[in-house]
């Protein structure tokens, strides 16, 4: 049996914007280079995603260009509704519901996550 451990960290240039760090890619790259940790889960935010009605990436670009060049293990973490990190809940704003409610497979919020995901893997 292969006792090894691999380290591995969640990244969210949000998160890390909100506490005070004006350059996420730099810290990325301190976390790769510097601590050496390659296994990166990259946090995609709905709300960032997807702007009026369109699914774009070019907000993670420059990380994901950036761990890809480097042989990084990405991990995504998609949601589309709850995602790693406070706050947990990324909506885009065009879609609305109420908080703490009970999503249901019927309602709309369930059906744009749907077509969100579709959306992703045509990307």
């Amino acid at each position: 049996m292969n006792n090894s451990i691999v380290l591995g960290t969640s990244f969210s240039p949000e998160y890390a914007k909100s506490l005070g760090c004006e350059n996420p890619l730099k810290l990325l790259k301190i976390i790769n280079k510097e601590l050496g940790i390659k296994d990166i889960r990259l946090g995609l935010r709905w709300n960032v995603v997807e702007r009026d009605k369109k699914i774009s990436l070019d907000y993670y670009d420059k990380y994901l260009k950036y761990l890809f060049k480097n042989d990084c293990k990405v991990c995504l973490n998609i949601g589309p509704i709850k995602i790693f990190r406070w706050p947990e809940e990324h909506i885009p704003r065009q879609i609305s519901v109420k908080k703490g409610e009970y999503i249901t497979p019927d309602m709309d919020i369930a059906k744009y996550s749907y077509q969100y995901f579709e959306k992703l893997l045509i990307l």
